[in-house]
């Protein structure tokens, strides 16, 4: 091998390294400063139904105390209620638990505790309530 190809086979090296060094940089994001995602919304909905509350469990199965989740149920379809991006909020739904009701609001699948894909959180089909008609 001469002296030519030794040099161009070493730059042609530090060029790919340099590539996939660039490149690996720029996968790694840093979301210090990023905004959170909002929920997707599949669906603006108008349903009869009714209004659940059920305690919350742990990991481990057992009952938080004084912590409830909301749902909103119609026939076999049961929505978690996102408190988040709701415009009713939990003292309002407290009134209506266990009754029939009309709500107005968006449908959609994904995360139900939080908005930030970098936290753990439960996920599913759930509702944002806008209003609620009895």
């Amino acid at each position: 091998m001469n002296t030519q190809t030794l040099i161009s086979l070493l730059i042609g090296l530090v060029v790919v390294g340099a590539v996939g060094y660039y490149m690996i940089g720029q996968s790694e994001v840093d979301n210090t400063d990023a905004e959170l995602v909002p929920p997707v919304i599949t669906q603006e909905v108008r349903l009869k139904g009714t209004i659940t509350k059920e305690p919350v469990t742990n990991k481990r199965g057992e009952r938080i105390e004084g912590v409830h989740d909301y749902f909103f149920e119609v026939s076999d379809d049961e929505w978690y209620f996102v408190h988040a991006h709701s415009t009713v909020n939990e003292e309002l739904l407290e009134m209506f638990v266990d009754q029939e009701v009309t709500v107005r609001g968006e449908i959609g699948e994904g995360q139900w505790d939080s908005d930030d894909p970098q936290v753990s959180s439960r996920i599913g089909p759930y509702i944002v309530i806008e209003n609620i008609f009895k």
